[in-house]
């Protein structure tokens, strides 16, 4: 269906993206101004990524995290890559429960990467290249 959009539509994506499965840790809850409250984290996988974003799948995440996670405005996310990790603020632009009987399960998100270092960013960058 989303082929379909997109080829009628056009591709509004910003930049190409490359098929890619790595370890993703995103945290919600981490505030500056509340300390008390323990950040969550989850665990999944990268489908795919590009310079502007990322599609992940958090198979044991439930609707309610996920919507108290979604909430946030920026998440921190960890993305493990083959030498090392990188850290990045993301925001969800998309969300969807993956359906029972498909390969994966649980929720497929669409993340906007809204902040990086500059060190972590030449790194991710680099990644990129890697998968061209």
């Amino acid at each position: 269906m989303s082929f379909l959009l997109r080829k009628l539509l056009g591709n509004r994506r910003k930049a190409p993206r490359y098929e890619a499965q790595r370890e993703v840790r995103l945290v919600a809850g981490l505030t500056v101004l509340d300390k008390s409250q323990l950040p969550k984290q989850f665990i999944g996988h990268t489908r795919n990524i590009s310079e502007a974003g990322l599609s992940v799948v958090l198979p044991s995440i439930s609707t309610e995290d996920l919507i108290i996670a979604s909430a946030y405005s920026r998440m921190l996310t960890i993305l493990v890559l083959p030498t090392r990790t990188i850290n990045m603020y993301v925001s969800v632009v998309y969300r969807e429960l993956i359906k029972e009987g498909k390969p994966e399960s649980g929720h497929r998100l669409g993340l906007r990467i809204v902040e990086m270092s500059e060190h972590d960013r030449t790194a991710y960058q680099a990644y990129l290249r890697t998968l061209r």
